[in-house]
């Protein structure tokens, strides 16, 4: 040992201390005494580390590390370097990659986890062994069975790269629950009076309890009198009083005896990028895997010849709907698939502040009020109407089933669009307030004005105040009712968004911010100036996750971690957790609670150690570290329902399907019904999702070949479920009359037909593919860094044994990849 290692010359220091003053050497004296000193110095020094390697050894935060490594020390001495500087990005990297696991094994041998060695594409080191054993003690200190466990197992079993920076070094996935994991069939009849067995005639309807989508499947028979043959089936969601009736979806093939058309749900994606509109590519076999929705890549579906996309807006009809903005002009455009069109017969003068598709109509806020535009109109092309009854600028609209919310200068005003007339009724809350953006969120109501956020619940009024590092004083300070001249330390608000974690989300000009409880200790407002620009739309999808569309990108949330979409490279990049934050590539700390400053115009977060909140001093990340698409200015992201449509055979015994062909779109129309009387046709082929209706009814049609009715004065309903002539009283059960008197049925409507009725024969069999409840499960979603890869089947196995171990009893669990489910337990 040295004369200058610290550990030498602590312990020649203490020998001295210890002789008398005119016995004690001096350091550069020689002689027998000094000698020996130096050498007792020496080895007790050499003691004294290896004591400190042995008990590093001993414990899982130091075992293994290359910086205390005799092998690694001398391995940097030979190539002429100095000791490694964990300051250091490189050196950092290097100790990251050392590769040696010994005595670290050894202490994960006591919980029975070995460092994975097999295959060696997943070969663990030891930075990465040392990640995956606090995962796992975590996970049991956390109950095994809550989501924050899962998540931590989850992770425990993802491989790593530690050469990555620390927000990048995790693999992504979701976690979503409860959620709807298994679905059952079940076979669908018509009353008995007027079936064949299990054949199935059209106008019959029936009732389907399904909190998502069903699917169907529609098997051919042949055409043997009393039955017909299996032509142009059609599949309608039927909600009668509503604008539209009807929505349905046909072939227009005919199906073979022993041939069967599946008819399953899916979703399109969209964007809006300057004064482009981007779409995913249409579900199919080929890249279902890839989950395109999800994940793109977002082909370019159409343009406008000048100025850009604010916002998007999806019609029943499949058509989309864009407000858009040029220097001059302010325009609303229609997509129908192929190209736009603008909509400007009767337009109101500009400028444009919210745009929405509910019930038959678009809804238009400007400066002037609210504006409606009929998608079906009976007679004349497309155009504007004012709506009467609110007064001043609709700076936001909002819908949810049948009602249409409407907020502005005057307050928040609530339409029923299933009241019958041309002006439907108008119900006002928080009048007085200007309201720029709201949110309804179960019991609750968000109101955003200029200066403050209000939440409203059970008539009681809460401005959020938020300055408060103390739990013991509230976020949310109590009011007696909101007021114009009240503050909040918040920026000016554009959009609101909730998730299932219980989180809110607000979003504009100045950035993304959420409040939330941490951790399971305190609430904390936590803002992301350093990584997403000004938000334009926050959009939260049927799985639970948010999508963030932001001036620097698509970000997207998927209950625990940040992504960010690279539009060029057509990949996903791991941002990291959302509740922290990353000052460099090596470092990270929770994020923290935060403010905003409208004085100085900007993020302040709360400093512990001054005791105020400062300046956060993180470094930017809006822009680093992406490829060139990735700061790409997304003004709208949307999500449309559509449908996959299959022909093949169908096993009604084992409920199982085997697909041959994949029906082309073009063969597929989808028909709307916008009352009783008329039917037009759709733009894009889809599958409706329920409407939360009690009286909502799915039927099964055929597409009308000829429209005209028989001679006679009964009513007379087509194939297709439209009404010929109508009728003076109440529409009876769809059904095909002989003559005008009495027919028998029952309050529900689902009951029999008397000898005067009858209906059109028996012409193919159906089977739903309805969602199982209770929706109890738990879905995790892997998400691989190219999302049309394969997935390693060893790693697959570690997730699942891992997870599957630590489920509750009885709770559903599936394991996807993308878009592949390769792991389910029902039980």
């Amino acid at each position: 040992m040295s004369a200058r290692d610290p550990a030498y010359a602590s312990q020649h220091e203490r020998l001295l201390a210890l002789l008398p003053s005119l016995w004690r050497p001096q350091h550069d004296e020689g002689g027998l005494l000094a000698d020996w000193l130096a050498a007792v110095a020496a080895a007790q020094g050499e003691a004294a580390a290896e004591l400190q390697n042995v008990l590093r050894a001993h414990w899982w935060d130091t075992a293994d590390a290359a910086l205390w490594a005799r092998h690694y020390q001398a391995d940097r001495r030979e190539r002429g370097l100095p000791a490694a500087n964990v300051r250091e990005p490189r050196d950092r990297a290097e100790l990251q990659h050392y590769p040696w696991v010994r005595d670290l094994a050894r202490i994960g041998a006591l919980l029975d986890l070995p460092p994975w060695q097999e295959p060696a594409s997943l070969r663990e080191n030891v930075e990465e062994y040392r990640q995956r054993l606090p995962d796992i003690v975590d996970a049991w200190r956390l109950g095994l069975t809550t989501p924050d466990a899962l998540q931590r197992l989850v992770d425990a079993a993802l491989p790593e790269d530690m050469a990555a920076p620390l927000a990048r070094q995790r693999s992504r996935f979701a976690l979503e629950e409860p959620v709807v994991v298994l679905r059952r069939v079940r076979a669908l009849t018509a009353p008995p009076t007027v079936q064949q067995g299990d054949r199935i005639a059209p106008l019959a309807r029936w009732r389907l309890d399904a909190p998502t989508t069903p699917g169907f499947v529609l098997a051919g028979i042949a055409a043997d009198p009393p039955c017909a043959a299996t032509a142009t089936p059609m599949i309608e969601r039927y909600t009668p009083g509503t604008h539209p009736v009807g929505i349905g979806l046909a072939w227009t093939g005919t199906l073979a005896p022993d041939q069967a058309l599946r008819l399953t749900p899916t979703r399109r994606g969209w964007l809006a990028r300057d004064a482009h509109l981007f779409a995913s590519a249409a579900e199919s076999a080929a890249n279902a895997g890839r989950d395109p929705s999800a994940n793109g890549p977002w082909q370019q579906a159409a343009s406008l010849p000048a100025g850009r996309i604010l916002s998007l807006s999806a019609a029943p009809d499949g058509s989309l709907w864009a407000r858009q903005r040029t220097q001059q002009t302010w325009r609303v455009q229609r997509f129908n698939g192929s190209s736009f069109t603008a909509i400007e017969a009767d337009a109101p003068d500009g400028p444009y502040l919210a745009l929405c598709c509910a019930g038959d109509s678009a809804w238009l806020g400007t400066d002037a009020g609210l504006f409606r535009c009929r998608l079906w109109p009976q007679a004349g092309g497309l155009r504007w109407q004012a709506v009467d009854g609110i007064d001043g600028a609709v700076r936001a609209l909002a819908t949810h089933g049948s009602t249409l919310y409407a907020g502005g200068t005057d307050g928040l005003s609530v339409l029923d669009l299933d009241q019958p007339g041309e002006h439907p009724a108008i119900e006002r809350r928080h009048v007085g307030l200007d309201i720029h953006t709201f949110l309804i969120d179960h019991d609750r109501e968000l109101v955003a004005t200029a200066d403050a956020l209000f939440m409203f619940r059970q008539g009681r009024c809460w401005r959020y105040e938020g300055a408060a590092v103390s739990e013991h004083l509230p976020d949310w300070q109590a009011e007696p009712a909101a007021a114009p001249g009240l503050h909040s330390p918040l920026p000016p608000l554009d959009i609101l968004a909730a998730t299932a974690d219980g989180s809110l989300w607000l979003g504009g000009a100045e950035g993304l911010a959420r409040w939330h409880v941490a951790d399971g200790e305190g609430t904390r407002l936590e803002a992301f100036p350093e990584l997403i620009g000004a938000v334009r739309s926050l959009v939260v999808d049927e799985r639970g996750m948010l999508w963030i569309a932001a001036d620097n990108g698509l970000f997207r949330y998927d209950g625990r971690d940040l992504a960010r979409h690279d539009t060029e490279a057509g990949t996903w990049l791991a941002e990291g957790r959302a509740d922290t934050a990353y000052p460099s590539d090596f470092t990270s700390m929770p994020r923290g609670h935060w403010r905003y400053d409208r004085d100085q115009a900007r993020w302040l977060r709360w400093d512990a150690v001054q005791r105020r909140f400062a300046d956060p001093g993180l470094a930017d990340r809006r822009n680093a570290g992406v490829g060139a698409g990735a700061d790409a200015n997304i003004a709208a992201v949307l999500f449309t329902p559509g449908v996959r449509a299959e022909l093949g055979q169908w096993d009604a015994a084992a409920g199982s399907f085997s697909a041959h062909a994949e029906v082309p779109p073009a063969e597929l129309r989808l028909r709307i019904k916008a009352d009783e009387l008329r039917v037009v046709d759709g733009v894009a082929p889809l599958l409706p999702p329920p409407s939360g209706r009690s009286d909502e009814r799915w039927r099964y049609l055929q597409l009308a070949t000829a429209a005209a009715p028989p001679a006679g004065d009964s009513p007379w309903w087509s194939t297709e479920g439209q009404l010929f002539p109508a009728p003076a009283r109440k529409a009876v059960l769809p059904g095909h009359f002989r003559s005008a008197p009495a027919f028998v049925a029952d309050p529900e409507g689902e009951g029999q037909f008397d000898h005067l009725a009858f209906t059109y024969p028996p012409s193919a069999r159906l089977w739903a593919l309805l969602p199982d409840g209770p929706a109890v499960g738990i879905r995790i979603r892997l998400c691989l860094p190219e999302p049309d890869a394969a997935a390693d089947p060893a790693l697959i196995e570690r997730v699942w044994k891992l997870v599957e171990r630590a489920r509750p009893a009885g709770v559903p669990l599936q394991l996807m990849v993308e878009g592949r489910i390769v792991k389910e337990s029902t039980s």
